[in-house]
């Protein structure tokens, strides 16, 4: 982009936070927002290559860690068609974000986001006056092998529609 977009536009990121554990050990909790109008530029692949490069080094370290945050992607296998055609062209139909779901473990499989119940998934609400409830998952998490996940859900009451165009994600883990 220009000199003024790349000065003063938001810059992506992750943040990290590392909590002990009582065995001595660190779990690593990653938050992220990737970009969201980078259509005609690489930027989604260059997030996604430094979020897999990122999560792979602590996985290959063995490390325990979870990332969560609004990746801005569709996941792999969705039909565009089941969100609101004002939306497509943000979207890419072989989505960037696959080798995410590749290499790691989602919070959410594959199945269950492109499955029959899809829509209790759907963690994004469009601001678009025309569209009325929320059609498609954007944000993900993200967690490592050692992990094992007991749950995971996406808040969608009345109440926390009013919030935000963006649903919380409650996932509970169980340490090594």
């Amino acid at each position: 982009g220009s000199f003024p977009e790349q000065a003063y536009n938001l810059k992506r990121a992750v943040l990290e936070v590392e909590f002990p554990v009582n065995d001595g050990t660190v779990l690593h909790a990653l938050n992220t927002h990737l970009d969201a109008f980078a259509q005609g530029h690489n930027t989604m692949e260059q997030q996604i290559r430094y979020v897999h490069d990122m999560l792979g080094d602590l996985e290959r370290q063995n490390q325990a860690w979870f990332m969560g945050g609004d990746f801005n992607l569709l996941p792999p296998g969705i039909d565009l068609n089941d969100m609101h055609p004002s939306a497509h062209h943000y979207y890419n139909q072989n989505t960037e974000i696959a080798p995410l779901f590749k290499d790691f473990q989602s919070a959410a499989t594959q199945a269950e986001l492109n499955g029959p119940e899809r829509a209790r998934f759907y963690t994004h609400w469009s601001n678009n006056p025309v569209i009325e409830a929320p059609d498609r998952t954007i944000d993900y998490i993200f967690y490592a092998q050692s992990l094992n996940k007991l749950n995971y859900r996406v808040l969608q009451s009345e109440e926390v529609k009013q919030i935000s165009d963006h649903l919380p994600l409650v996932a509970e883990f169980q340490l090594p």
